[in-house]
């Protein structure tokens, strides 16, 4: 008998040649076993044509669902995962669409043209599908079959490199082929498409298992009639799933609105369908995925949580996508030139922000040679300090997250947020970033002399080296932006031809454009500064670019913080300027700048002289200080640029700035000195008055912000001369308002105080020596003031053009020649002492002095030397003595015996017009009236001279009480501000015109009235005649004195100048005079009232005058 050949059990052997055999039904197939075993290394073959494997694909889904498990190793394990990959990808075809396109096959419109081919085996084709499609249409769903999507790999070696497709029987399906080649290139989360690995679908990324649940649910309930063995898949699937997951696909299935989007054929117009029903693709991600890598942030973020990858290995297990470990092989690239937003997730192809090192780590690192000054600036925790420091090669993009507390500081184990470590020949960045794990660490070497090598796969930075130094004002973080006042100036070195780029940031928002002032634009030996104005914006963070390399500078800002209130006195004085502050109404000292409240702070701990020398003359020394080289009483002298442009805004500390070197050292000759601010008419002078005011403003708003103060409860305390016009006063006044408005607030009412340089003084020493019959005689250097007191109440008070000025001035200069006999004299003499005592500096002041048309400039220098910080170092204080000098020269003596007495003279006969008895005290301020120490150092010498004038201008004797000088010779201006501080009162300048009392200058007994003018005078035509004869009254008054109090013996008058004086001093009165006036009207209106007496006019020509005379003299023997 025949053996029948059969891959089933049932039947018999009864079959005889082609006889009659049953239908193998579900039962008989279930019976057929594999030869293989059902191994996934062979894939089961049938007819080579993609609905032989959609046939196969269906069935597997069905003996999978019947098997033990989802889970498995056997083909139809592997033909399923496979599917459901394939189905991955179209759902996440955004992440691939780089990779892969879609191919359609329409049936209609492809078998028609088959069919009307010319080609016989095309059209046998076409007839083939047609019988194929219409016979298992019940089965396969042929029927409703409309198009096949087809996935092609674009970076296959073939043509066409199918992947798979959509299938009308199980939705997608797998091709035969073996795709592990291109596994590595479709990360799907939980695994790698094609990987052998057979994941099911409940262990898959959960935004792809609700797209199939949501797929169950769509298909107008027939999904189960549609896709039998598919839904039964499913529903085991769903048995996996927990309670949270499950509730979410509930709730999904409630609400499928905008769940996910439209998946469209690129080009073709129509969407992806299966069996009619139209396919949707993964909706971008418009939440935070749950990572381990998500960046941990103090700041809010709006959009997306970026992940930060790692570029290499970890040593740790992180989740990085929902159900995506992180594995070993896998790295982020070292750099994404992609935005943010389009960037797609290494390993996964998730289009998801990611960030990693380059976003954060310039490719180049700035090196500056010096130690950064840790005190002020963060230095990157840089490990060595070799005299080499480094600018901070942080991106912008870092600060979008963190804020500079983050990167100055330590992460929860103890390490730095940032490392910089030293190499031979590189310096390594170490850069941690937070993450909701823990943290990311990055690693970057820049090497010298070497170009970056930075890109996907390289991380190769280069060390970039500049040389420029900075420096600060204040470092201070203000509470509020209208507080802000900063001044940034980058100083580069000779010959440095780059462009420094200076941007500011406040938590990481550009604060915009900043004025940037440059001084030195042509001169160039000597370094460039610039200086950058930052005025109500504050800042936290400095970008410094160059040819396309940058870095960051972030200033440790003090905060601040406190409400003590500060008092500031400013005497603001023709020759010298002095201040005082006092804190919470306690004694006042002198203004300083200690190493506590440092204003300027420099980038490195040690700059070079030359740029020192700039910071000191260009912006403020770093110190003030009694033993400092700079202090307080100071030159009236401003620095200003030669480039100011006075049509546009002038910038204190920046186009201009207080020339406390003045004096010390010479200034740089892309600047100008202005002296004689306080009374010069030059053109733009009143700006240059604006500026020296704001200047010390600036000073003393960063004095209160360093020192706990409340900026806006500062208090100031201004003088002026009562001599001064009350137009200039009001000017004058004018800008003190201004200035304190625009740095200290609107509280100008309360805390701002004009007090007369008259009465200042006598507050203060009414109040350190109680005494109340006092007359006091402020001598500055362009003006005196008196101020003349009984019974502790102010009685009259006097101003007038007459000081230190006078004698070593030019006075009216009748030749044109600008000369003073008492500069002339010692001028080689001093220098000689310099040169030989190698004081270079000192020795350049004083040529560049040489020039200078006032030759009070020159005898400040001359009196500046003995307290000079470098003749102190070199203990020469004796030798470089000017006052010692002087007062040894009997031959002068004479000129400051005429000043003093004329002083005297001048003040009694107030006293005796007004009725008042001779004063019980006399004291002495400002800086000018140390020249009484070259009449004579003796005192009670003083006293008796004095007595003896105020008696013959009375003509009777000092009452039995007689007479006291005070006198602070130690630093005689410090009296008025002091007496501001303690007086605290405004004195208007109306109030003040009911005590200012003029002397007519031709008569010293009666005063000029309150409305009279110049005009009245220069039309009475013996009013000059009236005052030259009143001079030589007093000359012969003066030279009277002698013959009781004996010049020679007493105040070391020579009998030769005294001789001189006498022929001199009657000369060119009446042109003295007149010069005097015309100066006046200079200044002044024939409109405006007389607020000095005429009586000085001709004086001021005479001691000039005299003190040619003497050095003519001098010179002949």
């Amino acid at each position: 008998m025949a053996k029948v050949l059969r891959l089933h059990k049932q039947g018999d052997n009864t079959i005889n040649d082609w006889g009659n055999s049953a239908k193998y039904s579900n039962q008989v197939i279930d019976q057929i076993v594999d030869p293989n075993g059902q191994s996934p290394s062979r894939e089961i073959t049938s007819i080579p044509s993609p609905f032989a494997r959609m046939d196969l694909v269906k069935s597997a889904f069905k003996v999978v669902v019947e098997s033990p498990s989802l889970e498995g190793n056997t083909i139809y394990h592997k033909m399923v995962s496979d599917s459901l990959d394939v189905g991955q990808i179209f759902f996440d075809i955004d992440k691939f669409k780089n990779l892969v396109e879609i191919i359609v096959w329409d049936k209609g419109r492809d078998i028609k043209e088959l069919a009307i081919s010319n080609n016989e085996g095309h059209k046998l084709l076409g007839k083939t599908y047609e019988i194929y499609l219409n016979q298992d249409a019940e089965s396969f769903n042929f029927d409703k079959l409309k198009c096949i999507y087809i996935l092609n790999y674009k970076y296959g070696k073939a043509f066409s490199n199918i992947i798979g497709g959509t299938s009308p029987a199980s939705l997608f399906f797998s091709p035969a082929n073996d795709l592990s080649y291109i596994s590595s290139k479709f990360s799907l989360g939980s695994h790698s498409a094609f990987d052998g690995k057979f994941t099911p679908l409940y262990k898959r990324n959960f935004e792809y298992q609700k797209y199939w649940f949501y797929l169950q649910s769509k298909f107008d309930g027939k999904f189960s009639q549609l896709f039998p063995e598919v839904n039964e898949y499913l529903d085991l699937s769903y048995e996996k799933l927990n309670w949270n997951e499950k509730e979410k696909i509930r709730k999904m299935r409630d609400n499928t609105t905008n769940v996910f989007l439209p998946l469209t054929v690129s080009g073709a117009g129509h969407n992806v369908e299966v069996v009619g029903y139209s396919l949707e693709k993964n909706n971008p991600i418009s939440k935070a995925i749950d990572s381990d890598f998500a960046i941990k942030s103090k700041k809010k973020i709006t959009e997306l949580t970026p992940l930060v990858l790692p570029i290499g290995t970890l040593n740790e297990e992180y989740v990085y996508t929902p159900n995506n470990i992180w594995k070993s092989e896998y790295k982020a690239p070292v750099k994404s030139d992609k935005p943010l937003e389009d960037r797609q997730l290494p390993n996964d192809g998730m289009k998801y922000p990611f960030l990693t090192i380059s976003d954060f780590l310039e490719d180049t690192i700035i090196e500056l040679p010096g130690n950064i000054n840790r005190a002020a600036f963060f230095d990157g925790n840089l490990d060595k300090r070799e005299g080499k420091s480094y600018l901070l090669p942080i991106k912008k993009k870092f600060f979008k997250y963190f804020y500079n507390e983050d990167l100055t500081g330590v992460l929860p184990d103890g390490k730095k947020m940032i490392e910089l470590k030293i190499r031979a020949d590189s310096v390594a960045v170490e850069l941690r970033i937070p993450t909701k794990k823990n943290y990311i660490e990055y690693k970057r070497t820049y090497i010298e002399n070497y170009k970056p090598n930075v890109d996907e796969t390289n991380n190769d930075g280069a060390v970039v080296k500049w040389d420029f130094t900075l420096g600060l004002i204040p470092a201070v973080d203000f509470i509020k932006p209208e507080f802000a006042n900063y001044r940034v100036s980058l100083i580069s070195t000779v010959g440095d031809t780059k462009t420094y780029d200076l941007a500011f940031y406040k938590n990481n928002e550009h604060i915009g454009e900043v004025e940037n002032v440059v001084r030195n634009v042509d001169i160039m030996n000597i370094p460039k500064s610039e200086t950058r104005i930052i005025e109500n914006e504050l800042f936290d963070t400095i970008e410094v670019s160059s040819n396309m390399c940058r870095g960051i500078i972030i200033p440790q800002l003090r905060n601040q913080t406190g409400n003590d209130r500060f008092a500031f006195a400013i005497d603001f004085g023709t020759t010298n300027t002095h201040i005082e502050y006092s804190i919470n109404d306690s004694p006042s000292r002198v203004f300083d700048i200690t190493e506590a409240d440092k204003q300027i702070e420099f980038l490195f701990d040690d700059i070079d002289d030359i740029h020192k020398y700039i910071f000191d003359y260009d912006l403020i020394p770093e110190h003030i200080g009694v033993d400092k080289q700079f202090n307080f009483p100071t030159r009236t002298a401003l620095s200003v640029s030669k480039n100011a442009n006075y049509k546009h805004a002038v910038y204190p500390l920046a186009h201009a700035s207080l020339a406390l070197p003045y004096e010390k050292r010479v200034g740089y000759k892309y600047n100008y000195i202005k002296t004689n601010l306080k009374w010069s008419i030059e053109e733009n002078n009143d700006v240059l008055i604006r500026k020296y005011i704001e200047s010390i403003f600036i000073l003393i708003r960063n004095k209160v912000a360093l020192n706990n103060g409340d900026i806006s409860a500062t208090k100031i305390i201004w003088f002026y001369p009562t001599s001064m016009a009350e137009s200039r006063y009001n000017l004058y006044k004018r800008v003190w308002r201004e200035s304190y408005m625009k740095f200290f607030g609107d509280k100008v009412e309360e805390n701002l105080v004009e007090i007369t340089e008259s009465i200042a003084p006598y507050k203060y020493y009414k109040e350190s020596n109680s005494v109340n019959n006092i007359v006091n005689i402020d001598i500055g250097g362009g003006t005196s003031d008196i101020a003349i007191s009984y019974n502790g109440k102010i009685e009259s008070i006097t101003s007038f053009r007459f000081a230190a000025n006078s004698i070593f001035g030019n006075g009216y200069s009748i030749d044109g020649l600008s000369r003073n006999g008492i500069v002339e004299q010692y001028m080689e003499n001093i220098k000689e002492r310099l040169e030989s005592n190698s004081l270079d500096a000192l020795n350049n002041v004083y040529t560049d002095l040489i020039n200078k048309k006032d030759k009070s400039d020159m005898a400040s220098f001359f009196f500046s030397l003995k307290d000079n910080k470098d003749v102190k170092d070199k203990n020469l204080q004796n030798l470089l003595d000017f006052n010692d000098m002087l007062q040894k020269d009997e031959d002068y003596s004479i000129v400051f015996l005429i000043f003093y007495v004329a002083l005297i003279y001048h003040f009694a006969h107030i006293l005796k017009s007004k009725g008042l008895k001779m004063p019980r005290h006399l004291s002495f301020s400002g800086k000018g009236s140390l020249i009484l120490q070259i009449l004579t150092p003796e005192i009670k010498t003083l006293e008796q001279f004095t007595k003896l004038i105020i008696e013959k201008v009375f003509r009777e004797q000092y009452h039995s009480d007689g007479l006291d000088i005070i006198h602070n010779i130690k630093n005689p201006k410090e009296a008025t501000c002091k007496g501001g501080i303690i007086s605290n009162t405004k004195h208007d300048y109306e109030e003040i015109e009911n005590l200012k009392v003029v002397l007519k200058g031709y008569d010293m007994k009666s005063f000029i009235k309150r409305d009279q003018t110049y005009e009245s005078v220069l039309n009475d035509e013996n009013y000059i005649e009236s005052v030259v004869n009143e001079v030589i009254k007093f000359f012969d008054f003066t030279f009277s004195l002698n013959s009781e109090f004996s010049f020679k013996n007493k105040l070391n008058v020579s009998s030769k100048s005294l001789e001189i004086a006498k022929k001199v001093c009657y000369r060119d009165l009446e042109t003295f005079t007149k010069k005097g006036i015309d100066k006046k009207l200079e200044e002044v209106s024939k409109d405006d009232k007389i607020e000095e007496s005429f009586f000085f006019y001709p004086l001021n020509g005479v001691l000039n005058a005299l003190t040619n005379a003497i050095f003519q003299q001098k010179t002949k023997n």
